[in-house]
């Protein structure tokens, strides 16, 4: 047999026996390539805020150019390209907007000068979200929180409000039980002309702002249908407080867990079944609303 014959039929086996050389799947970069460029930008406008508008100006130029560009591309340039870069640019386009609407929301020149000077603020809010009292919470006296948005402005700036007053002090006592605005009914919508101090969150915090609340000189309620739902959580809450070792029940039921103890909100936590409540709630107040 000639060297010929042998190094023909080598070749023969080798491209039989070799394994294919692996490839991503067809369309892979199609997804992770806006992925990767909407992660770049938030990235930059977050460590830039303010920059949210050269973002957007910027993609709808490249949009625009882009689009142009698929219509009436010449043959030698691929269409595709152009058409990818016009729907990248319009994600960018609105991805820039969210995160411009999420900076004015956290704007509030009024409450910075409150900071800045240590005065006490009056302010009408909506709460967002049924209020946290805590457990030791009577008829006579109130602590807590809730979160709320504050109204007058355009687009709505988020606060929390730190509840620590008797119900006297707050400017909510007398037959306010029997006037549908005492705090057991209070719930999303529950308008409120509050008056405090105000104080700067961190910036990671979902609100800019919190609220020492003094005082609640005007209360509006929420709709009927909120004020029923706001009273069945607290008739709950207070046949969970005389049940033992039930005071999980509400949390499990409708995300209240101002009867679960300190020890056992830690051991909750230690254990990562902290998120059963909080997922319960969540999913409660997203039927309600």
């Amino acid at each position: 047999m000639s060297d010929a014959t042998t190094i023909e039929g080598q070749r023969t086996v080798s491209s039989r026996t070799a394994e294919p050389v692996p490839r991503a799947p067809p369309g892979t970069w199609r997804v992770l390539g806006p992925a990767l460029v909407l992660w770049v930008v938030t990235a930059i406008s977050v460590a830039v805020p303010g920059s949210w508008w050269v973002l957007v100006c910027l993609a709808s130029v490249v949009g625009g150019v882009a689009a142009v560009a698929a219509i009436r591309g010449r043959k030698w340039l691929s269409h595709a390209i152009f058409a990818y870069a016009a729907v990248g640019a319009a994600l960018v386009m609105v991805t820039g907007m969210r995160i411009g609407v999420a900076e004015a929301q956290r704007e509030a020149p009024h409450i910075e000068a409150a900071v800045s000077s240590g005065e006490s603020v009056a302010l009408r809010v909506a709460l967002s979200d049924y209020p946290a009292l805590d457990a030791e919470a009577t008829e006579n006296a109130i602590s807590g929180w809730s979160p709320a948005t504050l109204l007058e402005q355009r687009h709505g700036t988020k606060l929390v409000l730190w509840f620590a007053r008797t119900e006297t002090d707050l400017g909510i006592g007398g037959d306010a039980e029997a006037q549908d605005t005492a705090p057991r009914f209070w719930a999303p919508g529950t308008e409120l002309l509050i008056e405090g101090h105000p104080v700067p969150l961190e910036a990671t915090s979902g609100a800019p702002f919190g609220i020492s609340v003094k005082r609640v000189s005007e209360i509006t309620p929420a709709s009927p249908g909120m004020i029923v739902a706001a009273n069945l959580r607290a008739q709950l809450r207070d046949t969970a407080a005389q049940v033992a070792w039930a005071s999980l029940v509400p949390g499990f039921a409708v995300g209240d867990t101002a009867l679960v103890s300190d020890l056992l909100d830690e051991r909750m936590r230690s254990s990562s079944l902290s998120h059963l409540v909080a997922v319960s709630g969540d999913t409660v107040r997203s039927g309600g609303g």
